[in-house]
């Protein structure tokens, strides 16, 4: 017997399905689009000219930054976070590392405070439940 899926997500589909419904656009002319942003995006990102304080929005949504990083020389040592000890370990770099960029997405602001109030709503909600649950009448 399948076991059901109970991770409820959206996928590529669905979100192309849900635009095309609230727009005038096809569920082709949809997927086009998103595509053509994504071949955009990944053009930019893998361009050796792309500038390291490069910005690129996602329209209404957020924006997608380039972080820099910096590199390491051999022999040097860092630390990092383990799950398995759940403490800092310190490594040492086996070979010279160049500075690097990577891309991080930065919510606007007022999507990211609407989802904080989302969640502490749930919070405060599953709170009071359960102090209602334990609660008896005298």
């Amino acid at each position: 017997m399948a076991v059901e899926k109970t991770n409820p997500r959206l996928t590529t589909t669905d979100i192309i399905e849900l635009i095309a419904k609230k727009s005038n656009l096809t569920k082709s002319q949809v997927r086009e689009c998103l595509q053509e942003f994504a071949e955009l995006y990944k053009s930019l990102m893998a361009s050796d000219n792309t500038p390291s304080d490069f910005t690129m929005p996602l329209p209404y949504v957020g924006t997608f930054k380039l972080k820099k990083y910096k590199g390491m020389k051999k022999g040097s040592t860092y630390k990092i976070g383990t799950f398995e000890k759940g403490n800092l370990e310190t490594r040492v770099v086996e070979e010279d590392q160049p500075d690097f960029n990577l891309p991080t997405f930065n919510v606007k602001p007022e999507i990211r405070e609407m989802r904080k109030e989302a969640s502490k709503r749930r919070w405060y909600k599953d709170r009071k439940y359960e102090w209602f649950k334990n609660w008896t009448i005298m």
